[in-house]
């Protein structure tokens, strides 16, 4: 008898497997795999929220640019889980989403108010 494929995990255009390499967190390491798991699922629904006009056909269809904005916020994220008040420095007080106050993810998104001169 075989065993049914294992489910794909919850937004599986952010591999588990990759964000950890990113973050260089042992997978043996359950706590800390745990933290980056939530902090995954956190940053790629936020960013599933920001760019709708991915979802094709029911599928949210990520390109290179918006997985690396799924790092850099699973990063911010996972961040703030050694901070006893989550929050990673003083310029982050009362800031509100501290996702969309980063520009090196916003920029990836294609969200950047950026502008020089």
């Amino acid at each position: 008898m075989t065993e049914p494929a294992p489910e794909p995990p919850p937004y599986p255009w952010l591999a588990p497997q990759t964000v950890l390499a990113w973050l260089k967190v042992d997978p043996a390491n359950t706590q800390r795999v745990t933290l980056v798991e939530v902090c995954r699922m956190g940053a790629a629904s936020w960013i599933e929220d920001q760019r709708k006009d991915l979802v094709v056909a029911g599928v949210f269809v990520a390109k290179d640019r918006v997985v690396m904005a799924g790092l850099l916020a699973t990063a911010r994220l996972f961040a703030r889980t050694d901070s006893p008040n989550g929050v990673v420095s003083f310029d982050e007080l009362g800031t509100g989403s501290i996702l969309s106050k980063d520009p090196d993810v916003m920029r990836q998104l294609g969200r950047s108010n950026f502008k020089v001169g």
